[in-house]
């Protein structure tokens, strides 16, 4: 166990699943680049823990320490299991489990039925999506276009967009006064 790996390379891993601890539900982080299962130290009881064991742990600082080892009892998908895990005081999540868990395999093989890779044009914001691009593409004339573009447009009537100076805006001859209150300037 001399120069384990902890740590995601400066990533969080983003594949979680739920685990009874004794009969509570805890988060376990699955990670691939951790190479020992390590669990938070205040979920360990002292009498868990393996006396005279310890387990040379390495995070991506590349500064090693020893931590203590325990045997835990996990609950998952219905089986019980005792793993050991380093105890770490200070862990970010509850329990992480490493390439040494058993099941790690299927661990990996669930995630990925779980969470379906997109393809790295479809996460670009110009992607487009499976059903999108499944459509037949519709070419336009030129014409056909011009129609389309002026088909919801809705106009006043010209005179009114362009009023002829001529015409009188009111009933009075020369069109200044639109209101009979008002008075013609001097």
């Amino acid at each position: 166990m001399k120069g384990q790996v902890l740590g995601s390379g400066g990533k969080r891993p983003t594949y979680t699943l739920t685990v009874l601890l004794k009969d509570v539900e805890r988060t376990a982080l699955v990670d691939s680049e951790c190479s020992q299962s390590v669990i938070r130290q205040n979920l360990v009881l002292p009498e868990q823990r393996t006396p005279q064991s310890q387990v040379l742990i390495a995070c991506v600082h590349r500064d090693q320490r020893q931590y203590p080892v325990a045997m835990v009892r996990l609950n998952w998908r219905g089986d019980d299991e005792t793993i050991t895990v380093g105890v770490i005081p200070n862990l970010g999540e509850d329990l992480i489990l490493g390439t040494d868990y058993v099941d790690f395999t299927s661990l990996l093989e669930k995630a990925s039925q779980e969470h379906v890779h997109k393809a790295w044009w479809e996460e670009a914001p110009f992607g487009a999506s499976e059903e999108e691009s499944r459509k037949p593409r519709i070419t336009l004339s030129r014409k056909q276009k011009r129609e389309q573009r002026w088909e919801h447009q809705h106009f006043r009537d010209p005179r009114d967009l362009y009023p002829n100076p001529l015409r009188p805006r009111s009933s009075q001859p020369w069109g200044i006064l639109d209101k009979p209150n008002m008075k013609i300037p001097p």
